[in-house]
């Protein structure tokens, strides 16, 4: 799989962004859901004594992301990063654990460090990755569409995802028999 960042994600986003990939093959995805569900409750937990509704927007790794969506102007205000969901999604208190590891490690990790990330099965991807900014009017399904400037990435059958307004395709989503992942982050 060859992965590509269209030129204007750096143009019309942000020249400073770096998307991190990491491929992981030949895991057991089963096992040890258990435990990285003890530590993703672990994190929650920690969320919901230091995190209101209030705090999100303003912390201090979170601020910068806030910055640069704001340059879409004042369609940006719903936009919402991977780690954002999750913690609003926390603070209502509910179950953000899957049944299986690498979501839930995700998830953790993201929580923990306050970074986006996202996974995908990369067995489920068709063909190369690409990353780019929306024109307006890319089809998502059979009734949604992209608006212009969404941060997003697709293979070469569908779009998997956006960056901001968090989305994400469920074609490419882990399961328990999932062998080989790509995880990403952007920074």
């Amino acid at each position: 799989m060859k992965v590509t960042v269209s030129s204007n994600v750096f143009t019309q986003f942000n020249s400073k962004l770096k998307i991190i990939l990491v491929d992981v093959k030949d895991i057991d995805n089963k096992l040890h859901v258990k435990e990285s569900a003890l530590l993703l409750r672990d994190v929650e937990q920690l969320i919901q004594m230091t995190f209101n509704n209030d705090t999100i927007k303003t912390h201090g790794l979170i601020s910068p992301w806030v910055s640069a969506q704001q340059e879409f102007g004042s369609s940006a205000r719903h936009y919402q990063t991977s780690v954002e969901h999750y913690l609003s999604q926390v603070l209502r208190k509910k179950d953000i654990s899957t049944l299986d590891t690498v979501t839930n490690l995700i998830r953790y990790l993201s929580l923990k460090y306050l970074v986006p990330m996202g996974v995908d099965d990369a067995a489920k991807v068709r063909g190369n990755l690409t990353f780019g900014i929306a024109k307006g009017g890319e089809r998502v399904d059979l009734i949604h569409t992209l608006k212009r400037g969404a941060f997003y990435y697709h293979d070469e059958k569908m779009i998997l995802g956006k960056k901001l307004d968090y989305w994400k395709s469920s074609k490419t989503a882990l399961d328990k028999k999932s062998k080989h992942v790509l995880i990403h982050l952007e920074v």
